[in-house]
Order: C-alpha cells, then structure tokens, then sequence
C-alpha cells in the first residue's frame, strides 16, 4: 500500500510541477475582466467587461459591460453588497450575495438578482492564483533588464522564444518614467507571451510613457502579463497600461489611466477605466490543472490503490 500511496504522490507532484512551469491559465478568473477577493469600489470610469468581486461592490457614475455582446450572463458578481449611484449595468446580469441599492442605474439587459449565493468560489480561486502567482516568479528570466538610467526601464528580448520571461525591482518600476525594448520589433515573436515579474510589497507604476512598448507589440498585449507576486500595495496613476495585471495579495489604488487586459486584485479602488482586452497568453503545450482537476486526478488514484490493495488482499 505504502509503494502506490507513494506513486500516486509522486505522480500528483509531477503533474502540477510539470505543467505549471509550461503553462498559464487564468482559472475562472480569466473570464472577467475584473476579478477581486475583497471590496471593489470604483467612480467616474468603467470595467467594459464583467466585474466579480467577494467582498461589497460600490460604484458611482459607472458602466459596466459596454463592449460584451447582447446577452452575455451574469457581467457583474458581488459576493457581499452592491451599492450603485448612477450609470449602467450593459448586456447583461448583476448578483449580489447581499442587498442590492441602486440609484439611477439602467439595466437594459438583463436583471439584478439579490441576497443569492454568486456562482463563483472565491476563496477557491484565489487558492489558485496565489500560487500561480508564486509559481510563475520562480521561472527563470529568459531576457534582460536594464537598471533604470535617467528613468528609462529597458529590456533586451530574444525572437527565439514564445515565452519571454523579465524580472523587475518594484523600486525600479516605481521610480521608472520610460518602459520599453532596447531592441526592435524583430527580436520580438508576434505570438510571444511576455510575462514580467515584479517583486516588492509595495509597489507604484505611472507617469511614464508605454507607447513604444505598445508600437512594438501593435494588437499583441493581450499576451502580456504583469506578475506582482509579492505586493500588499500597489499604486496605478497618469498610465495607459497595455497588459494585464495578476497581483492577489495587493490592494490597488488606482487614479487616472487606463489598463487594457485583465486585473487581478486582493481590492480595488479608484477611477482608471478598464479596458475589455483578455488575456490570451499561451504557453504550451497544455492548461495549469484548476483546483478540480487536480482533486479529480488524485481521487482516481486514490482509487487505483484501494483497487490494487483489494486485489493483493
């Protein structure tokens, strides 16, 4: 028993070790374009796409879901309450696991349904991405970066890979004004997933230019992600983000701007827009097995063991 007790282990570890170092999924959060464990809170802008929170939801003069397709289910989870003053919820439903209050807010699609259990497990998702997060900080750096020089934050990329990995001192990126390649467009894959891995509990990024980043990659950063695997804080202002931003330890503040791609967050708050960008970044050959996947597998060989010991018995 003891010799399948340890194969069925072994095989368990080998399983998440291997493809968590090859691959990237979201998880359920890759769905939304705004995914937070705790509050969110959020005035004068909007999400584009779907919004889901754990904690209470309060928005003021805010849309939510304007570029989803008619239809589109539930756009807008609160797993506490919903408090919305002004704006509208577009194409398609809001639930809330709490009371819901709004105050001049359209719903012209759909319909608000409260005090109800949302269909998200949010603690089980953020099980989950914590440690993708933690997973992807350990890979090793496939390119270079460049120590801020008159503010200018600079990366040496290799057109050899479809995975290029950076790493990056928060104290840099907090400090830097210019974000870009030293190289260029040829030394970039079009199909590239760019994964930039930022360390520091706290963390700031704004006033500084991304254009040339974003030139570089044309319509490509929805391939690209910021991982702040260690920040407790992070601060966003004056930036047009192109890319999205795994941080679930982080609380953001967030002022004027705009992030195209998906957000990950601990909480929200602030005013910059989020822009309905997803993250598509691919890194073969297969998906990070989710939670129930892994549960599944190691039932099966639990009962391949018990199976085995029957037959031996």
């Amino acid at each position: 028993m003891m010799k399948w007790a340890k194969l069925g282990i072994l095989m368990v570890a080998c399983c998440l070790a291997g493809n968590s170092a090859q691959a990237l999924s979201l998880g359920t959060a890759g769905n939304y374009n705004v995914f937070v464990y705790g509050n969110y809170v959020g005035s004068n802008s909007d999400v584009q796409g779907r919004l889901a929170a754990g904690g209470n939801v309060t928005l003021k003069n805010y849309g939510v879901g304007e570029k989803l397709p008619t239809n589109s289910g539930n756009v807008l989870l609160a797993g506490g309450n919903l408090t919305y003053a002004n704006g509208q919820i577009n194409n398609g439903n809001a639930v809330t696991g709490g009371n819901a209050t709004l105050t001049g807010v359209g719903v012209p699609n759909g319909d608000v349904t409260e005090g109800t259990r949302v269909p998200v497990d949010f603690s089980a998702e953020w099980n989950y991405l914590t440690s993708l997060s933690s997973g992807l900080s350990q890979m090793p750096a496939t390119g270079t970066t460049s120590s801020p020089w008159s503010g200018a934050l600079l990366f040496q990329g290799d057109n050899t890979s479809r995975l290029q990995v950076f790493d990056i001192s928060g104290s840099d990126l907090s400090s830097a004004n210019t974000f870009s390649f030293l190289n260029d467009t040829t030394m970039i894959s079009d199909d590239a997933t760019l994964i930039f891995n930022i360390s520091g509990t706290s963390v700031e990024m704004g006033n500084f230019d991304m254009a040339a980043f974003m030139n570089l990659l044309g319509e490509s950063w929805d391939n690209v992600l910021f991982n702040f695997y260690e920040a407790e804080t992070l601060n966003l202002y004056n930036i047009g983000i192109y890319g999205s931003i795994l941080a679930p330890l982080a609380d953001i503040t967030a002022g004027y701007g705009q992030i195209n791609g998906t957000v990950i967050a601990n909480s929200w708050t602030g005013t910059m827009q989020v822009n309905n960008k997803p993250f598509d970044g691919d890194m073969p050959p297969a998906p990070v097995p989710e939670p129930a996947t892994i549960l599944l597998l190691g039932s099966g060989l639990l009962g391949l063991m018990g199976t085995a010991r029957k037959k031996r018995g």
